[in-house]
C-alpha cells in the first residue's frame, strides 16, 4: 500500500469469541476473530486485514515451574487496496517456560516462532524467524 493512499469510505463488521478456563494448575484460553472491513466504493477487502483470526493458549504451573504454548493464526489478506497482491495466511507456535529459584529471582525463557514459518504482515517484510529469549530477574 503506498504511502497517503486513503480509502473514502469503509465498513468493518465483525464478531469476537474467547473463552477462558483456569483450574488448579492448567490455565487454558482461546479466541477468534470474524472481520468483514471492506471499501464501501470498490467492495475490495481493506488492505493487511485477515477475515479470520485465532489463539490458543495452554499454560500449566507446577510449583515453582511454569511452562506454556501459544497458537496463533491468521487468515488470508490483501496487501494492497485492488485486492491483487495477496498475503497468505499462517499459523506460528511459541514456547514459554520459567523457574523460580526462590523468594527473589525467576528464569525465565521464551521461544517464539518454534518451526521458522515464513510469513509476512506487509508485502516485502518479512517477519522475524525464530527468537530464544532468555531473562533473569530479581525483585528486591
Amino acid at each position: 500500500m503506498k504511502r497517503g493512499q486513503n480509502i473514502n469510505r469503509a465498513r468493518i463488521t465483525g464478531a469476537e469469541a474467547s473463552w477462558q478456563w483456569a483450574g488448579q494448575d492448567w490455565q487454558l484460553a482461546a479466541s477468534y476473530t470474524w472481520l468483514h472491513a471492506r471499501d464501501e466504493e470498490t467492495g475490495n477487502q481493506l488492505p493487511r486485514r485477515a477475515r479470520h483470526s485465532a489463539r490458543l493458549d495452554a499454560d500449566r504451573s507446577l510449583g515453582a515451574l511454569r511452562y506454556g504454548l501459544s497458537l496463533i493464526g491468521q487468515g488470508r489478506r490483501y496487501d494492497d487496496p485492488s485486492n491483487t497482491l495477496e498475503l497468505p495466511g499462517y499459523v506460528t507456535m511459541d514456547l514459554r517456560g520459567g523457574y523460580r529459584l526462590d523468594s527473589h529471582w525467576d528464569v525465565s525463557a521464551a521461544w517464539s516462532n518454534v518451526f521458522d514459518r515464513d510469513y509476512e504482515t506487509v508485502a516485502g517484510y518479512r517477519q522475524p524467524g525464530q527468537a530464544l529469549n532468555v531473562s533473569l530477574r530479581g525483585r528486591f
